[in-house]
């Protein structure tokens, strides 16, 4: 390059290791995993809106007093009312606790960007927990 880069004075060349990590290396890691996070949750929008449309029709058919199929334990959620609830209460409270040091919008923005990234973790351990677990039936030594 023969000018500096935005934000910088020197060029590359001229930079000390530390300096052109400090200045461009960690900048495009954070970008790197930005993208990453949007990417996962663009992939996790079906699962979002279809657990969601799930779940709203699970609360309107027990409001209505429809009975629901006999479910195993494990496949039973946390009522969307409760967690519905649950984040507007958690909004308020941190929006009104003076060590938080956020308005509402801000603890909204927490409890929504919470639930979607919340979901982008989980599948991303279920993914690396996938490519970590041994294939045992074609792991000779168990036999």
């Amino acid at each position: 390059m023969t000018e500096p880069m935005f934000g910088t004075t020197k060029l590359i060349r001229d930079m000390s290791p530390a300096r052109s990590v400090r200045r461009s290396c960690s900048n495009i890691g954070a970008g790197a995993v930005a993208s990453a996070g949007i990417i996962a949750l663009v992939r996790s929008l079906p699962t979002i809106v279809g657990r969601s449309v799930r779940g709203f029709a699970e609360m309107r058919a027990s409001r209505v007093g429809q009975a629901i199929a006999a479910k195993l334990r494990t496949d039973d959620d946390l009522p969307v009312s409760v967690t519905v609830f649950g984040s507007i209460v958690l909004a308020i409270i941190l929006a009104f606790l003076p060590q938080i040091g956020v308005n509402l919008l801000g603890a909204v923005l927490i409890i929504v960007f919470g639930f979607f990234f919340t979901t982008v973790s989980s599948r991303i351990c279920g993914q690396v927990g996938k490519l970590r677990e041994p294939d045992l039936r074609h792991d000779e030594s168990r036999r």
